[in-house]
């Protein structure tokens, strides 16, 4: 593992980012949602750049830091599942947020994979994700969707694109004790770092 200093400046310039879907059709889904979400809060490093985004055809976004936890929880628990969904203009409202920002950057999305009001395309929203140096992890719900595995793959075909091309992960959520093991590799992720160097084989240059 890495040393507690070195974990502590990986964990203060983090960038973490949870976009929940609030549309109507999580309704049936809306309470495992909010106990995944606020799991998920109390399980990550600390951390000065947190964004939360609730969504259905309006996106609110709030920052935070690590130390706002109480005022997440609340903010979460107050989410009701109503209305359009705008899936990709929320991730997209993300990526645009903090584009600017350095450190380690990650996503989670909370979401049945479905988008019926987005202004962005499913293929432009793929473009921004291609250009931005975000890793997204996606969880898709929907009680009916674990009944149904072929309608999740197709409906979830969006969500697994977008952790695919990132390097993140893809899960759909059954229990919360799933969601828990999806969690621990999260976790894991945000703690590792690589370096990679080039040399050219140009001495010229």
């Amino acid at each position: 593992g890495l040393a507690p200093e070195l974990k502590e400046q990986l964990s203060g310039s983090q960038v973490i980012g949870l976009v929940i879907d609030a549309s109507g059709s999580m309704e049936e889904d809306m309470w495992l949602v909010r106990e995944s979400a606020i799991k998920f809060l109390a399980s990550i490093p600390k951390t000065e750049h947190l964004f939360v985004i609730d969504f259905d055809e309006n996106i609110r976004l709030s920052s935070y830091t690590s130390d706002d936890q109480r005022m997440i929880a609340d903010r979460i628990y107050e989410v009701e599942a109503e209305g359009w969904t705008a899936l990709y203009d929320a991730v997209g409202t993300f990526l645009e947020r903090v584009y600017g920002y350095g450190g380690k950057k990650t996503l989670v999305v909370f979401s049945d994979g479905v988008d019926s009001r987005s202004v962005l395309s499913s293929s432009e929203c793929v473009d921004m994700v291609k250009a931005s140096d975000v890793t997204i992890h996606t969880i898709q719900f929907g009680k009916d969707l674990v009944r149904n595995r072929p309608r999740a793959h197709t409906q979830g075909r969006y969500l697994r694109r977008v952790s695919e091309l990132t390097g993140g992960s893809y899960s759909l959520a059954e229990s919360l004790e799933g969601i828990d093991e999806l969690y621990d590799k999260i976790i894991e992720e945000l703690f590792s770092q690589y370096t990679l160097g080039y040399i050219s084989s140009n001495t010229k240059k």
